[in-house]
């Protein structure tokens, strides 16, 4: 499968990450207002990251993060007619070259609706038990559906170790097609020789967040 321009996690030659950076901290006002608009309008979207892996790279690899999530937010609300490209422009207008202050909503509903959705339990009921326990051993599948897929591509073909089963969450594969399927995720750690080769130097590891079915038993 051919990884999108967003999929560049353990590639080399983007310059160095600055781990003072967190991005949970809103650098502007304007990326705080973003933040929430996608709060807001999750429902609606069932997923933007489909959305935002298709931008065309050059605008994806300029683009800040919340510039991503902005890009992405008025792509998928105009695409499925919650908004039109008119009112859209004419939204943007008025921010530019305010003729008036910007309406607020204060709708309690709303609100209500916002922070639920915020703070509510993702997990889902599941009647099965999942295949794997701590301490098993994994390998990653290496070949990917062409969909949206959580699964990083520096892990693919790697082989992991289970830490512990996170919960039960509708696959996100199909979650943006708008299909549920609770499936099991595990955290699972991976040798940093494992993923970067024998070059690497210490005894550091990876642990990452992957659905069952991206996984098959290794004995």
């Amino acid at each position: 499968m051919a990884s999108g321009v967003h999929d560049i996690g353990g590639l080399q030659g983007f310059g160095v990450i600055d781990s003072k950076d967190d991005e949970t901290i809103f650098h502007a006002e304007w990326e705080r207002r973003v933040f929430g608009m996608m709060i807001t309008s999750g429902h609606r979207m069932i997923s933007m990251r489909p959305d935002i892996e298709n931008i065309d790279p050059e605008t994806y690899l300029k683009s800040s993060y919340y510039e991503l999530w902005l890009i992405a937010l008025e792509t998928g609300l105009v695409d499925r007619g919650v908004i039109s490209q008119e009112e859209l422009t004419s939204r943007a207008v008025d921010f530019v070259e305010p003729a008036s202050a910007p309406s607020r909503n204060d709708d309690p509903g709303l609100t209500d609706e916002v922070l639920k959705r915020r703070y509510s339990q993702r997990s889902k009921r599941y009647s099965g038990t999942p295949r794997f326990k701590p301490g098993d051993r994994v390998l990653v599948h290496s070949e990917q559906k062409a969909r949206h897929t959580r699964v990083p591509r520096y892990v693919r073909g790697k082989l992991g170790l289970v830490q512990s089963v996170r919960g039960v969450y509708e696959l996100i594969d199909l979650k943006v097609e708008g299909v549920s399927v609770p499936e099991p995720v595990y955290s699972i750690r991976f040798d940093a020789r494992e993923l970067w080769g024998e070059r690497k130097e210490g005894n550091g590891s990876v642990c990452i967040d992957l659905w069952d079915s991206y996984l098959e038993a290794q004995l």
